[in-house]
């Protein structure tokens, strides 16, 4: 058989390989969640984005969004304690801030980019946020969850050198 010829038996496998191929391309939610982020601060020139993603900082904000939904209240509750906990795994070379948000109940149907548009909305209002969402940082990480109320509530943890 010539190398340009096909066999038979190859057309069976085409469709399983397309299927795998497009289960490939479906992308997971935290993926959607960073590239609603990214694309949100791009939108807002907010420049936090731009850092390097740092898995702990993901997995930390992206619990503190969680712990936000389950509670129904946006805040910065157990702050010191994930502060302690990111000194211990990151180093004490670094210095942690937090900024966290809330969309309307309206909202609840939204898409991530436009959750995260929201909650760069928000942070544009608070001097302090704008502060942290607009720089650049050593690392990053972000999260977003939703409430039963409906309520999204998100999560972005940086990490400077001191």
């Amino acid at each position: 058989m010539a190398w340009y010829t096909l066999d038979m038996r190859a057309l069976y496998f085409i469709p399983l390989l397309l299927l795998v191929i497009l289960a490939l391309k479906e992308e997971s939610e935290p993926h959607k969640i960073r590239r609603a982020f990214i694309e949100a601060a791009q939108d807002a020139d907010a420049h936090v984005c731009e850092s390097n993603p740092n898995l702990i900082l993901k997995i930390e904000a992206q619990k503190q969004a969680e712990l936000q939904a389950k509670l129904d209240v946006q805040g910065h509750q157990r702050w010191s304690k994930r502060y302690k906990y990111l000194q211990h795994k990151l180093g004490n070379e670094f210095t942690f801030s937090e900024i966290c948000a809330e969309t309307w109940k309206r909202q609840a149907d939204c898409t991530p980019l436009e959750i995260a548009t929201e909650f760069f909305h928000c942070w544009k209002q608070s001097p302090g946020h704008w502060k942290t969402a607009k720089a650049a940082h050593h690392y990053y990480g972000c999260g977003m969850a939703q409430g039963k109320s409906g309520v999204w509530y998100g999560c972005i943890i940086v990490a400077d050198k001191k």
